[in-house]
């Protein structure tokens, strides 16, 4: 007879810690299938209640005020309290005795325990025994763990390490949990400041650049400068391995795209000859481990229109985390517009002053030589092959004095007499007398309420007859110039280096040949041409008539497509 109950006794504990290992290893699934965190902790307040063949199971979470207990979840107690029950943290109570000692709690008999006193909410539902462990996670404690019952009742090891190992998931689900919102908010914070930033930002992936870096590094690869002088073809296939896997909304506004997916993909999208030189510095900064890289590059629009930018990216230490960078892009096109432009009116006033003494100089030279040919003539009498060889030296010598007169223009501007005028009656005479017997027509967009501006009219139309005497030299099959005009009002920080203010804008427009982009920067200079005859002053000439009448000109071409001069001038208060 004994050694029946005793097997019964052995095969109803086996049965029992079978329960509860297959409980845990339910309760650990749910938890990794993700479900509802107040869901997991309903169902394992039951499987515990369960396992330990218990009535009641509590779930306590600590509040932040680290002095009270909330009743989170349970079973087996009086409707209305799961969810608002308060019970004290402090040793006084198996709750906050526990949290004190971080050990189980095991209470065989509460009419009989010395070491705390028992909680009203144990004293209300007649609890006689129970036990109770701390759930916490790696970094903090998160509440306790409680089973209990009314009969008076011996726990075994097995119970204990059965409510133990439901506390280490409920612990670590929490933790978990907390770690993947935080993360989620973290990203969530990231992405939006990733849109809302004024900054423009590529999120690019550089993970098969790294492999075939380290590729490199394995075959002895010690000097990545001269490997990729020496084999620029790995250049650009680096630049077809990296991929744009997101950008902001100021990087759509930058390139001119209208969403995300027409910048995804290849970097080649955005690249210019230039790129691949600033991309090939970025390979190399990579390959030496540099931490970071910043230079300024060239891009294009997704229109094909370059802009000038300012780049900037850390680098990963190590490779095993790197993967994607981020990339921040600054637009500094007009910054440069304005660099260039200062260095071009510091660059034309020297060549100004140069050009004025000699040209003044040479004036007084070719004064000379006019007064001798016309002593010649004199002399010569009759003679009428003499009289016109000195004709033809007399007329060649006048051109050399007009020349040297747009010399002495350019490096002085001529003290432009100004007068307060509306300018509209002066550019349509202006342009139709140049245009006269030439196969280009004017079409004119000139508003009638165009602002009056204070200007030589003797020195503007020279500006004017310059900029469509090129125009039509453009379009020698003839064309359609447009001569525009508009009311503008520049503010600060602009970027043509204007005082703030009301100005008249002039536009001239050809449907020419265009001027190549190495030229642009040079059409102001004195004597550059790209025209087999020509004296190369023209446009030099209208800059420093511009610049006199404190204004600005710029420029806007492309080979095979035309040109465009806008021309600021003050506008009259």
């Amino acid at each position: 007879m004994h050694d029946i109950t005793e097997h019964k006794r052995a095969n109803k504990e086996l049965i029992t810690r079978l329960f509860q290992q297959e409980s845990i290893a339910e309760l650990s699934q749910r938890a990794l299938a993700g479900t509802e965190l107040q869901v997991l902790m309903n169902d394992a307040v039951k499987l515990i209640a369960e396992g330990i063949e218990v009535e009641y199971c509590k779930i306590l979470k600590l509040l932040p005020d680290g002095n009270s207990l909330l009743l989170l979840a349970g079973i087996g107690w009086k409707e209305g309290l799961v969810g608002s029950a308060i019970v004290a943290a402090g040793p006084d109570s198996q709750a906050g005795y526990t949290l004190l000692i971080n050990e189980p709690v095991i209470v065989a008999d509460f009419r009989t325990e010395t070491r705390f006193n028992v909680p009203p909410l144990l004293q209300e539902h007649g609890i006689v025994s129970g036990m109770s462990v701390v759930i916490s996670g790696k970094e903090r404690t998160f509440g306790v763990l409680g089973a209990h019952t009314d009969k008076q009742r011996t726990f075994t090891r097995d119970d204990i390490n059965f409510l133990r190992s439901a506390a280490n998931v409920i612990g670590a689900t929490i933790q978990r949990r907390g770690t993947e919102e935080e993360l989620e908010e973290s990203e969530s914070r990231f992405k939006r400041i990733f849109n809302t930033t004024s900054a423009s930002i590529l999120e690019e992936d550089y993970s098969e650049v790294v492999k075939a870096i380290d590729a490199l590094k394995a075959r002895g690869v010690k000097d990545f400068r001269r490997y990729l002088d020496e084999n620029p073809d790995f250049v650009s296939m680096a630049v077809q391995m990296v991929k744009i896997l997101d950008v902001n909304n100021a990087t759509l506004k930058l390139y001119g795209a209208s969403s995300k997916s027409e910048m995804l993909g290849p970097l080649n999208n955005i690249f210019t000859p230039d790129s691949y030189k600033v991309f090939k510095e970025k390979l190399i900064a990579i390959a030496e481990g540099k931490g970071y890289f910043e230079a300024e590059i060239i891009n294009k629009r997704l229109d094909g229109k370059p802009i000038e930018l300012l780049m900037s990216c850390e680098i990963p230490s190590q490779h095993s985390e790197f993967t994607n960078i981020l990339v921040s892009i600054f637009d500094i096109t007009d910054r440069k517009k304005m660099e260039h432009e200062l260095l071009k009116m510091h660059k034309l006033e020297s060549l100004g002053v140069l050009a004025g003494g000699i040209a003044h100089d040479f004036n007084n030279v070719m004064t000379g030589v006019l007064g001798y040919i016309t002593l010649a003539k004199i002399r010569a009498g009759s003679k009428s092959n003499v009289i016109e060889d000195l004709d033809s030296a007399e007329k060649a010598c006048l051109r050399t004095k007009e020349l040297t007169q747009q010399l002495i223009t350019f490096s002085k501007g001529g003290a432009p007499v100004k007068r307060n005028i509306s300018i509209t009656e002066l550019i349509k005479d202006s342009v139709t007398f140049t245009l006269s017997g030439s196969n280009a027509k004017p079409v004119f967009n000139i508003p009638d309420d165009l602002w009056p501006t204070e200007v030589d009219e003797g020195q503007i139309s020279q500006v004017i007859n310059n900029l469509i005497l090129n125009a039509d030299q453009a379009m020698p099959e003839g064309g359609i110039i447009e001569v525009g005009c508009e009311n503008v009002v520049i503010g600060e920080g602009n970027a043509i280096t204007l005082n703030k203010g009301r100005y008249v804008k002039m536009t001239v427009s050809d449907q020419g040949c265009g001027i190549a982009r190495e030229h642009l920067d040079k059409i102001f200079d004195p004597f550059f041409t790209t025209k087999q005859r020509g004296s190369g002053l023209g446009l030099s000439t209208v800059y420093s008539i511009i610049k006199r009448h404190n204004g600005y000109i710029t420029v806007e071409s492309e080979l095979g497509k035309g040109t465009t001069f806008d021309i600021y001038l003050p506008a009259s208060e």
